[in-house]
């Protein structure tokens, strides 16, 4: 006879270059023969939490990314622009200030837009990101929303991940342009409030 063994909660530690320590919970729960898991990522203490109360979201990320609207000119000058807690578009970015303004950062950027369905906005925007229509699409899931999600080929100027899912009558737009252990952390946070 085999024997299991539950427990209320294991927790696992991983470590992730460059970002510290990410704790995962999972918490096993037996009902009716079925055994559930369920993943809840802890945010380490030094990361920083924005939460955007418009479009009802929040997202970590490490205290030494930089997280912004848009850098802007103004002559010479170029400014890195903070959001506020109603931002539409918001981008962050493990790069340093001295390459963000130049050229070539990888940036997350999260957007949110108006559009009436995520497959109408890939639809009309495809071209756009994938100028040169290279990507493989899938329905996936992202912050327990279906979603879209397209993966590119490193193409120039097309990003390496797109992930697009209708929420509360809008449309979020998630991507990166070059894959990153850091992005794929920071999107592991991304919460939508209830």
């Amino acid at each position: 006879m085999k024997r299991v063994v539950l427990f209320d909660l294991v927790v696992f530690l991983l470590v992730l270059p460059g970002c510290g320590v990410l704790e995962i919970d999972q918490v096993v729960q037996q009902q009716g023969g079925v055994v559930a898991v369920e993943d809840e990522i802890v945010v380490p203490a030094s990361w920083e939490t924005y939460v955007n109360t418009k479009h009802g979201y929040e997202i970590s990320y490490p205290s030494g990314a930089i997280l912004y609207r848009e850098v802007a000119s103004v002559g010479e000058q170029k400014y890195i622009l903070s959001p506020t807690e109603e931002t539409d578009t918001i981008r962050i970015t493990d790069a340093s200030a001295e390459e963000l303004v130049g050229e070539g950062a990888n940036v997350l950027t999260i957007s949110v837009v108006d559009a009436r369905s995520a497959h109408e906005w890939v639809t009309l925007n495809l071209e756009v990101f994938y100028p040169e229509g290279i990507g493989g699409q899938t329905i996936g899931e992202f912050a327990g929303e279906d979603s879209i999600v397209i993966r590119g080929t490193g193409a120039e100027g097309s990003p390496d991940k797109l992930v697009v899912f209708n929420y509360g009558g809008v449309v979020y737009v998630i991507n990166h342009q070059r894959e990153s252990i850091t992005f794929n952390e920071i999107l592991d946070t991304f919460k939508l409030a209830n």
